[in-house]
């Protein structure tokens, strides 16, 4: 039953464009830039839209584009702050906004490897979440999305993203320093969405943290094939126009900065 005066988002309400399609809820890398989020990138096909993950800012985003109402899923790639840290209102969300206009009450099914969801086990433990391991999403996919992961190099467990549907490929790298996972499952991936944190000039730092430069994101495009690259989880104060230069310049696979709210097809 809606609340007296609750306003509610319009229910066609829905990312620009047709079939599979990525729109950037979120790109900022550690801390929101002004007027930015952190990581979320929601995942759109016909039938089924999934967010993966939920950082600063991002539900805000997701209220633009789509009613909470008609989200599938949420994959959590890892816990660090950035990439989870909307889980702390999502549950509100669930219970003011998408219950209200549901007619029947089901948690948002919430996808992690198991130190993540151990790591967010306060936050998870909510009867508006309903916490599943990442491996079952592999196993049955998640609606008409089709998943497969990988473990790539961050100081926590963290989990690279493939979502595949009608014979195109979605890949998300999550946080990550160089490893061979990441082409590996980033193989001819018709859109990769891959974190460039720091300049080239500061390479080194970025692998003993376990984070990319945007060669280092452009080698791994190359190495896989991949037909398009869109640069994320850019650190506040750096030029993302000068890093998707800087990548265009050390490969072949045509890249741009992800900006906040546009939406890409697959």
């Amino acid at each position: 039953m809606l609340a007296p005066g609750l306003v509610m988002p319009p229910d066609d309400l829905e990312p620009p464009g047709r079939g599979f399609r990525v729109t950037c809820l979120g790109r900022a890398g550690s801390y929101p830039a002004p007027g930015e989020a952190t990581t979320g990138y929601l995942v759109s096909t016909g039938t089924t839209h999934v967010l993966v993950d939920c950082g600063a800012g991002v539900l805000a985003n997701l209220l633009r584009v789509l009613p909470p109402w008609r989200l599938a899923a949420l994959i959590l790639t890892h816990a660090h702050p950035d990439h989870v840290s909307d889980l702390v209102v999502l549950p509100h969300l669930i219970e003011w906004v998408a219950w209200r206009r549901l007619s029947q009450r089901r948690p948002l099914p919430v996808y992690a490897a198991p130190e993540t969801a151990a790591a967010l086990e306060r936050l998870l433990d909510d009867p508006t979440l309903e916490v599943h391991p990442l491996a079952a999403a592999e196993a049955r996919g998640i609606g008409d999305l089709a998943v497969r992961c990988a473990r790539v190099e961050h100081p926590v467990e963290t989990w690279a993203v493939r979502l595949e549907h009608g014979g195109a490929s979605f890949v998300f790298s999550a946080d990550t320093g160089p490893t061979p996972a990441l082409a590996g499952l980033a193989r001819e991936a018709d859109l990769f969405v891959c974190e460039a944190t720091l300049p080239d000039e500061m390479a080194d730092r970025a692998g003993h943290i376990g984070h990319l430069t945007p060669a280092l994101a452009a080698q791994a495009a190359a190495e896989a094939g991949a037909r398009r690259l869109l640069l994320t989880h850019i650190a506040m104060g750096f030029d993302p126009d000068r890093f998707a230069a800087a990548a265009a310049a050390a490969g072949p696979v045509p890249v741009e900065p992800a900006r906040p709210l546009e939406t890409y097809p697959v």
